[in-house]
């Protein structure tokens, strides 16, 4: 598997790499080159051997974090079938599973604390991914964040307004013609 399989995965999270820019809270502003870029990984929907990928030990904390040195988000797109667990996945190096056919964790009515500290481990790396996305390009200490109309949106505003004089004005032409007609059928 790392031969053939694995080595394509392996590449791109250990060599991807790119410089990245911080403000600190005095506004100055750093760089950390070689930073790596990969900060989000997706499991596969099979299983290797018995046991499902989204879940595995092996792949998601022994290779993926402890040999490859992965910090971020692994996440699987569903949990349909009955081998795959959301449990399963959190305590094995898994931190987030978009959809799931269960309804919650084995023990959410009263978590254990090993369910919680695995929980609190997969929001600190998805935090980790997204700290140190795209997202929160340009964003430091004291950015003030506002959005504006996309021009689409702008569009779609303005086209509202124009049917809406536009129903106005057939209401008011409708009735202008019923009333005309009823002061002087003769002409119609």
């Amino acid at each position: 598997m790392r031969e053939v399989y694995l080595k394509a995965f392996e590449i791109a999270i250990k060599e991807a790499v790119t410089d990245l820019s911080y403000t600190d809270e005095q506004g100055q502003t750093h760089t950390v080159s070689d930073f790596r870029a990969a900060t989000g990984v997706m499991t596969a929907f099979s299983c290797v051997g018995n046991t499902w990928s989204g879940g595995n030990n092996a792949l998601l904390q022994t290779v993926l974090r402890d040999e490859w040195g992965f910090r971020g988000t692994a996440l699987t797109d569903y949990a349909l079938h009955d081998f795959m667990y959301p449990d399963q996945m959190i305590r094995n190096g898994g931190t987030a599973c978009l959809q799931s056919n269960r309804k919650n964790f084995v023990d959410q009515d009263s978590p254990s604390a090993t369910t919680v500290a695995y929980l609190q481990n997969a929001t600190h790396e998805m935090c980790y991914m997204v700290a140190n996305s795209n997202a929160m390009n340009g964003i430091s200490v004291g950015t003030t964040i506002s959005y504006t109309l996309a021009p689409w949106e702008l569009g779609c505003r303005v086209a509202v307004g124009v049917s809406a004089v536009l129903l106005a004005w057939a209401i008011g032409m409708t009735l202008y013609k019923a009333r005309d007609k009823k002061k002087r059928p003769e002409l119609y």
